[in-house]
Parts: C-alpha cells; structure tokens; sequence
C-alpha cells in the first residue's frame, strides 16, 4: 500500500476567549456560551475573491488542527459523553487521531473583509483553520442515520442555578479577567456533572459535590432528579502555605488573596490537594 504524505498550510486562524480544552463545549452543537469566535484570514492570497458569496449561507463546516495536542495518536479512547468504555478512535470525534484534524458545523454570524464571526463552536483560539465549506441542508443531513454505540443514549442538559453569593463571587473575578470562569462551569456542569473519569470533580458527599478549574473550586449541589445544579460558591484552591509562596508558579496569587480579602473564604487545609 502506498503512503502518501500530505504538507498543509493554514488559510486562516480562529481567535476567541476559550483557552483550554476545559473551556471548550465537547461538541459545536452543545456550546452553551453565546461567545463569538473569529476566523481571520491571510492576507495577499487573494481569499477576499474565494469568500465571495459565503454571506448567504447560515452554517459553515471548518476544518482544523488540534494544535494543542500532542501529536500522539490512540487506537481506543473513553469518550467525553455516553459510554463507559473505551470505543475505537474512528468511531469517536476525539483529537487522539493519526491525523490531528478536527472537524466542525460552526453558525456563520456575518463577514467583515477577511473576517468571519461565527457562534456556536467547539474550538480553541489560536487554531489553525485548514478549509472552509459551507454546511448544505440537503446533502449533510441524515435524520435517519445510526448512532452506532451513542444509540439509546439520552443526556439530559441539567439546569444551572447560582447563589447570590456565587453570582456575586463570580462577577467580582470576571470584572478582574477571569472572564472564561462562567462558561468552564456552564459546559463542565450542564451534562454528566459526576463524571469523575472525565472531569476534575469530587462528590463530598450525597448533597455536595466540587468542581476544580486551575487553582479555583467550585461548591455544588447535584439534584440529577430535578435535573438542577445548585451551584453554591467559590472558594479558592490555594492552601495557607502555597499563598505564602511568593514564586507564584500559577501567576494568580495576587488574584486569590484580592478573592480572599473581598470574600474572607475558607482555605483549604494544610494536607488537602491545594492548588495543583
């Protein structure tokens, strides 16, 4: 069998505020945000002509690299929703593939020049787009298609409620650049929230469960029977000893001690996982 290899060279680079996976909705289609991305293109390689036309179309699929990946591909992944085994990599959209290529039906919101400003998107900024082509009712849908392992699966979006203390404790660290916090807690909470396989969180007990992002924890209240997330605070997940380090490996202490000072939150204690 002949192997071809195949050299490719973006024609454009997606911007947004979504910088870690984490932040990411695990499919387009599921984002819960209502966050713009951006789609610039390359100048002087004559795309003002080859976007033409596009305005008219209301879905665009892109094609892209996983560019934060290490290019380390696996036969078998556990997906992100559904089944509790590992399922062949082919039959799944994880980036873990002998090509790192992603692949996603974006809504085109409009175009300025070499702009397209798109919503509803699963990926991350900075990423290399490779091609565009718009998305075709006719021809892209299948109502009818199989669902292979996903078949008989129903994942509930659960709702999210916020404390006025959490509310507030949230606000106060967007207003200071945590802007992608909300969202993280929106995408990692609205479906499967216990997950622990596939999510940094731990159930305390029967009524408490808390949610780890960076160095931040994020108090809840799981009713899976009413379909709800009571999200119940913030606290931070710096311990009394790593907020007296001043090399600040994380770049966030001045962050955490504004946080503690405006909320007077409880430390983690001495032996529990602190920050990392």
């Amino acid at each position: 069998m002949t192997i071809h290899s195949l050299n490719l060279e973006s024609i454009a680079t997606f911007f947004c505020d979504k910088k870690t996976p984490a932040e990411a909705a695990r499919q387009a289609s599921v984002d819960t945000s209502a966050e713009l991305g951006e789609i610039r293109f390359r100048s002087g390689l004559q795309f003002e002509q080859a976007l033409e036309d596009i305005e008219g179309f209301s879905h665009l699929w892109l094609i892209y690299s996983f560019h934060l990946h290490p290019h380390q591909w696996k036969p078998k992944v556990l997906p992100p929703r559904g089944s509790e085994k590992k399922v062949g990599v082919f039959a799944t959209r994880s980036p873990y593939r002998p090509n790192s290529l992603g692949l996603s039906c974006v809504k085109l919101v409009e175009r300025k020049g070499l702009i397209l400003r798109v919503q509803s998107f699963d990926l991350l900024d900075q990423t290399p787009i490779l091609d565009i082509k718009p998305y075709l009712s006719y021809s892209d849908s299948f109502p009818d298609a199989s669902m292979g392992w996903l078949q008989g699966i129903q994942e509930q979006k659960l709702t999210i409620q916020l404390s006025t203390l959490a509310e507030t404790q949230l606000q106060f660290l967007e207003d200071l650049g945590l802007r992608e916090f909300r969202n993280v807690i929106l995408q990692q909470l609205s479906f499967d929230p216990l997950n622990s396989q596939k999510k940094r969180v731990h159930q305390l007990n029967s009524s408490q469960a808390v949610l780890s992002y960076k160095t931040w924890r994020v108090f809840f209240k799981p009713s899976l029977h009413e379909q709800l997330i009571q999200i119940q605070e913030i606290r931070s997940g710096y311990n009394a000893k790593e907020l007296a380090d001043l090399q600040d490996p994380y770049q966030d202490r001045a962050l955490h001690l504004q946080f503690l000072a405006k909320f007077n939150g409880p430390l983690l204690v001495a032996d529990d996982e602190g920050a990392k």
